[in-house]
């Protein structure tokens, strides 16, 4: 006994099928080149005065982190309870 093909869904099917598709890529297209940085214009708390601002080259290395200026080695990312990350600038 033959198994006869499916059918086709209908064309409505399928159109909203690809929306979803395009949809669901192009979400994930913005989302994928996401940069965590600090807002213009906030250094990440205090900086000495007379201190020039070197923006971030990379991302953040991770959640919590913000750019600031330490006393000796200069600009970097520095997290409230994991102190200083690795990557002076």
């Amino acid at each position: 006994m033959a198994h006869s093909p499916a059918p086709h869904p209908p064309r409505r099917t399928r159109l909203r099928r690809l929306g979803q598709l395009a949809s669901a890529s192009a979400a994930l297209a913005l989302l994928a080149g996401c940069v965590v940085a600090p807002l213009p214009g906030h250094h990440g708390g205090h900086h000495p005065r007379g201190a020039v601002y070197v923006a971030p080259t990379h991302a953040s290395p991770g959640h919590g982190y913000v750019w600031g200026h330490h006393h000796r080695r200069g600009w970097g990312w520095r997290h409230p309870h994991r102190g200083w990350h690795r990557g002076w600038r």
